[in-house]
């Protein structure tokens, strides 16, 4: 039986660009989830800060009448996007000043672009939140059953939900071109991506950071 000869030179390859890709993934994002350097932060004007959330209809947490406005564009598959869901949480829960506004911005396709539209259509029953957090607490490997399961156990009417997707398709679909014309403008890399008052900072920052950011850009205000 002949036996197969290692093609070293291929795999030598291979080890190279997988070493390029993690180097650069390390680069953009590692100190940020590690809490290493500090955060690249872009100052943009604030009619462009304003124009992200001018839209009465975004979904909010925090206090709704907040001075200071934190807003995330996300995907419910990034693993980075669901490190900040309770990073978010405790910064609202600490500083009643933030209002924090989520913008779905399904980048990884597929299951993750069903995934924001349920969750925008949980609005006509008031009750995105609810969505967000089943959905957000669902593994990257999530599918439509375990997304069906998760939001009635969160309290969503499913007949309901089935109805408003079909009511308001255009008003959801309308929404998620706006966000990704949002992140397109911001110049943004990738989810997880903040505006932080008049400020942007991509990747995941961590709470300590959040609450500097803020701080910096009531201080600006």
């Amino acid at each position: 039986m002949k036996q197969s000869v290692p093609r070293y030179g291929s795999i030598a390859a291979a080890i190279v660009v997988l070493a390029v890709i993690g180097g650069t993934l390390a680069y953009h994002y590692g100190p940020r989830l590690l809490g290493g350097p500090p955060v690249p932060v872009t100052q943009i004007s604030p009619a462009l800060a304003q124009q992200v959330v001018s839209d009465p209809n975004l979904p909010t947490a925090g206090n709704p009448a907040g001075a200071m406005t934190v807003v995330e564009f996300f995907d419910y598959r990034c693993p980075a996007c669901r490190m900040m869901q309770p990073r978010l949480e405790s910064l609202t829960a600490k500083d009643n000043r933030v209002r924090v506004v989520f913008k779905e911005w399904p980048i990884m396709g597929g299951i993750s672009v069903t995934a924001a539209r349920w969750a925008l259509a949980a609005q006509w029953q008031g009750k995105y939140l609810p969505a967000h957090d089943a959905l957000m607490a669902l593994p990257a490997s999530m599918n439509e059953p375990m997304m069906r399961t998760a939001l009635a156990q969160a309290g969503i009417d499913m007949p309901r939900l089935a109805r408003d997707l079909a009511a308001h398709e255009r008003d959801i679909e309308a929404q998620l071109r706006q966000n990704q014309g949002d992140a397109r403008r911001l110049g943004f890399p990738g989810t997880p991506s903040l505006v932080i008052g008049a400020a942007t900072a991509p990747g995941a920052l961590s709470e300590a950071q959040l609450q500097t950011l803020v701080n910096q850009a009531n201080r600006h205000d």
